[in-house]
């Protein structure tokens, strides 16, 4: 028996226990054998036949090719990196004590990491700006601000910092608030500023 003539009767099988399933008789189980169908092998091409005049006929037009896979996506177009960060700047304020020009011990590692910052780059200015609390007269607050700007300039010279990259701006008690004596201690202070 041929393969297509298989096909046949295994459709006849097929509706024919489809058409008793669906009849008013009594149902009965019919049990079909179950047959593997192998698929048929692909269609081979046909080989050139001949032509009169004896040349040999053109081959068959081939199928057509698979369509082609989509297209890869677009790259990503990547943001532009924004500028790093420049390194944390360290503190810039040091705080004194009333009546008193000196810097304090503790304040030494912070002007030293100035210094070297400075040092690194020759391009670099800093300006010193200090203040006074209101305590005193005017003169007393303008001289006390020069004297402890004039301090750290130069601890800042002595560790090396060239002294055209230091700009020295003495404010005396400038807008600090006379009226809480409390806070005074805040206005008692030099601001290191990069320029």
């Amino acid at each position: 028996m041929t393969k297509s003539a298989e096909r046949v009767v295994l459709l006849s099988m097929v509706a024919g226990g489809v058409l008793a399933a669906c009849s008013y008789s009594q149902p009965t189980l019919h049990k079909a054998p179950v047959r593997e169908v192998q698929p048929s092998p692909a269609p081979r091409p046909a080989s050139p036949v001949a032509v009169p005049d004896g040349r040999a006929a053109a081959a068959p037009p081939a199928p057509a090719p698979a369509p082609a896979p989509p297209p890869p996506p677009p790259p990503a177009v990547e943001e532009p990196a924004a500028p790093a960060a420049p390194p944390e700047a360290p503190a810039g304020v040091i705080y004194f004590e009333s009546d008193v020009f000196r810097v304090a011990p503790q304040y030494r590692p912070m002007l030293e990491e100035h210094a070297r910052r400075l040092k690194a780059d020759p391009a670099r200015r800093l300006r010193i700006e200090a203040f006074a609390d209101p305590e005193g007269g005017a003169d007393y607050n303008r001289a006390l601000t020069e004297k402890r700007a004039e301090t750290v300039m130069k601890m800042l010279r002595s560790m090396g910092v060239p002294a055209r990259q230091l700009d020295v701006r003495a404010h005396g008690a400038g807008r600090a608030d006379a009226s809480d004596p409390a806070a005074w201690s805040r206005y008692r202070r030099v601001e290191l500023v990069y320029q």
